[in-house]
């Protein structure tokens, strides 16, 4: 006998989705055979499970893919109806349009007719002037009028032409799947061994590929404030509406997990010299992720003509309010799943629906930015920590202090795992950069060569009782040629780090109460035929 089954829960994965429908069956003492039919050809054969409820046990499951014809030629029928509904729209529209065309050419043929007679009547006194202008006024009113309706008439036919030739390629269409593969479904066959007659309960689990899920996020930063919003994008492309179903998301992939045991790692010299010339280097702070989003210096240069690369490094910044549903996460081997305690409609169709999963408040401490690169602006970031939760990759909205500064992407962040976002402009620090002195050395000094002495100053003033720290780059030319030698002199301040002469400070606001002044100097020797290129300062 053949039983309905209710969708009753959506499991949402990454990349796919289960389902489970659930149905009563009335079973008579013995052997039963229920037939669950015209289940989605979307579903996964081999996913299929089955569980019951009531006194008896399951003894076997058959699964089959039916193909049916009745199924298109039902939907060519609809179709076809609703095609001609629109012809004889067509028609009807067609018909008045002409009549309107005759009636403005009728209108048209009787103004010049007028146009015609007037000298003569106005030649006897029949009519005058004032007369004459107030009938050529309702003549063209008249036919703006006529030719304003015939152009809606036409736009309408046109709009019709198109919604009839859309009906025209769905029939077509049908029409070569009938001739070619009819459409499908699943039927599940449950054999079923009662030992009483009796109402047992029967719950369907399978997979579905149609179906699937994105992060999005809503983040607001408020000083060391952070609340993360995590919502999802729920995809159903299974042609089944999911109406007022259960809702589950998960962070679960059904990919398979291999395991790529490495190869050997061969390696060669080149058959021929390698250039000297590569790419400038860049470096900056990643929008959000792990700690390998840090500030490194790149180890490439360029060099051409014997000159000398000034080298260093920037900071790149970073570049909706939704109705909240109460859900609860469980999770199981690092996997997370999210119950939503409301029931959901969800149709299929080839719009998302956003579904709000969670709400959090995590720790964060402001971090501040200096670099030459972009002298008259501080920057800052928060440096966040993850809670328990599994934050998978995907766009993000900031907002600093209600203020929307733009949208960055996440990458995958584990449970208690820091990462970076936010990045702004900020008026709490400033921090300026003079040069104190630039002195050629005489003649003689260093024999054949030139030389340039340099001393430098970066002021930098605490507005806003800033405490944490500021990092805080700074650059000295660094050479590639060994004609040119860049030799550091003494800095009042010891810096963190230098790579290549991009040197790295980091201060404690906190004891910077006012202004605080770092200097340093160096000089730079070279032959005298050498152009140093980029220019010193």
């Amino acid at each position: 006998m053949n039983g309905k089954m209710n969708l009753e829960e959506v499991t949402v994965f990454q990349n796919s989705a289960m389902f489970k429908m659930v149905g009563q069956f009335h079973c008579t003492e013995g052997e039963n055979i229920h037939e669950i039919d015209h289940i989605t050809n979307k579903m996964e054969e081999n996913s299929v499970r089955i569980k019951g409820l009531g006194p008896g046990k399951i003894i076997n499951i058959l699964i089959e893919k039916i193909y049916s014809d009745d199924l298109i030629k039902e939907k060519t029928k609809i179709l076809t109806e609703k095609r001609e509904g629109l012809f004889k729209k067509q028609k009807e529209l067609d018909d008045t349009l002409r009549d309107s065309q005759d009636f403005k050419q009728k209108t048209i043929l009787a103004h010049n007719r007028f146009s015609e007679e007037f000298p003569k009547w106005f030649s006897k006194g029949k009519v005058d002037i004032a007369s004459v202008k107030e009938m050529n006024s309702l003549f063209k009113e008249q036919i703006n009028e006529i030719s304003k309706e015939i152009r809606n008439y036409t736009e309408e036919l046109s709009e019709l032409q198109k919604e009839i030739d859309k009906l025209n390629n769905k029939i077509n269409q049908l029409g070569y799947s009938n001739q070619n593969q009819s459409e499908s479904y699943y039927k599940v066959s449950v054999v079923l061994d009662a030992a009483k007659e009796a109402d047992i309960m029967i719950e369907l689990l399978f997979m579905v590929y149609d179906a699937y899920w994105t992060p999005f996020y809503d983040i607001s930063i408020n000083g060391e404030d952070v609340e993360v919003n995590l919502l999802a994008n729920v995809y159903n492309h299974t042609e089944i509406d999911w109406n007022n179903v259960n809702l589950n998301i998960s962070t679960a992939t059904t990919e398979p997990v291999v395991l790529e045991k490495p190869e050997p790692y061969h390696i060669d010299h080149q058959g021929y010299p390698v250039s000297r010339i590569t790419s400038l280097p860049t470096g900056g702070l990643r929008g959000a992720g792990s700690e390998n989003g840090r500030l490194d210096v790149a180890a490439q240069c360029n060099v051409a003509y014997e000159e000398a690369i000034i080298m260093g490094e920037h900071i790149t910044p970073d570049i909706t309010e939704l109705e909240t549903v109460d859900s609860s996460m469980s999770s199981n081997f690092g996997i997370q799943t999210y119950n939503l305690k409301s029931k959901f409609t969800i149709v299929s169709d080839k719009n998302p629906k956003p579904v709000h999963l969670f709400k959090d408040k995590l720790p964060s401490i402001v971090q501040y930015f200096w670099t030459p690169m972009s002298p008259d602006r501080v920057l800052c970031n928060n440096k966040i920590r993850n809670k328990d939760r599994l934050m998978l990759p995907g766009p993000a909205k900031v907002y600093v202090n209600d203020e929307y500064i733009g949208e960055t992407q996440l990458d995958l962040i584990a449970p208690n795992q820091e990462f970076k976002l936010g990045e702004r402009i900020t008026y709490d620090i400033t921090v300026k950069k003079l040069m104190k002195a630039k002195q050629k050395q005489k003649e003689g000094t260093f024999k054949g060569k030139r030389a340039i002495s340099y001393k430098f100053a970066i002021e930098i003033e605490n507005l806003n009782s800033v405490k944490e720290q500021l990092i805080l780059f700074e650059r000295i030319p660094h050479s590639v040629s060994e004609k040119i030698k860049v030799k550091l002199g003494d800095f009042s301040d010891k810096y963190a780090r230098n790579v290549m002469n991009v040197l790295k400070f980091v201060l404690n606001m906190s004891e910077i109460k006012g202004k605080k002044v770092i200097t340093y100097n160096y000089d730079v020797i070279y032959d005298k035929e050498v152009i140093v290129y980029p220019p010193l300062p």
